[in-house]
């Protein structure tokens, strides 16, 4: 679990016209993080994973992914990078209320 200061940061795969973002955030419903985004995208927006990580995980999954690399945080959404989230990132909802709960958990024994 990566851990800067007191906050649980996630690394978060987002779908809209045939891209996969690979961003990061430490806000714990990623609600109000897509409302941004959402904002400079004419393509609706669908969470497709999220993993626990901090920037070294994001920096590290761009240059994993770099060879689908559209425009900054932006990939192609191609058959290794699904792969990689249908099989690393959690997207599920119970999965991601589970993570909601160990980051508030995490916050109060801090």
């Amino acid at each position: 679990m990566q851990q800067i200061g007191h906050t649980l940061h996630k690394v978060y795969f987002v779908e809209a016209g045939g891209y996969i973002k690979i961003g990061r955030s430490d806000q714990i419903d990623l609600k109000q993080r897509f409302v941004g985004i959402q904002g400079g995208n004419p393509h609706k927006l669908k969470l497709v994973g999220i993993m626990l990580g901090d920037n070294r995980l994001e920096h590290v999954l761009h240059h994993k992914f770099r060879s689908l690399r559209a425009e900054g945080e932006w990939f192609k959404s191609g058959r290794k990078l699904m792969d990689f989230i249908t099989n690393f990132a959690v997207i599920e909802d119970y999965q991601i209320n589970l993570l909601q709960k160990l980051e508030k958990y995490h916050h109060k024994i801090i």
